[in-house]
């Protein structure tokens, strides 16, 4: 059985024996059609790595925001009173698990909530969603790494 802090390091692995082959002797493989698989492997293993912490941080973030928005009263406070209540209710269950896509789906409806609330304000609320933004923004660049295209 594979945990969590060895699946990273197989991917790995299995990515170096890809791009290996990128470059292997003619006629054995063609380079190009090598190195996309080998990044998105290696893609795969940063985000079983980081992911689930991302996702429990980020999760934690944007209630955090949601309730400033809330409490600031901007936006559709009804729409945002109910995407915290349906994210308060999955979180009841306790602590955000790995992998907690339906906790970051949730997270997200209210993160998108409080942008369209704070677009035009100022104040702690606009300054708690720009800082969630750039969590998020961070985080995926965390991800997804130097992605390229062979070639391009």
């Amino acid at each position: 059985m594979l945990t969590r802090p060895v699946a990273p390091a197989v991917l790995r692995l299995i990515g170096h024996v890809v791009s290996t082959q990128s470059t292997a002797a003619p006629g054995t493989a063609n380079p190009g059609e090598l190195i996309i698989p080998a990044q998105l492997i290696e893609l795969t293993a940063r985000r079983v790595e980081l992911e689930p912490g991302f996702i429990a941080e980020e999760v934690q973030d944007y209630l955090q925001v949601g309730e400033l928005v809330l409490s600031e009263q901007l936006g559709d406070t009804s729409a945002m009173a109910a995407a915290m209540t349906d994210l308060r209710a999955h979180l009841a269950g306790g602590q955000v698990q790995a992998h907690d896509t339906r906790a970051y789906a949730l997270a997200s409806e209210v993160l998108c909530l409080a942008i369209d609330a704070t677009a035009a304000t100022t104040g702690p609320a606009r300054t708690a969603t720009e800082a969630a933004l750039a969590l998020r923004q961070s985080n995926q660049a965390t991800i997804v790494g130097d992605f390229s295209i062979a070639g391009r």
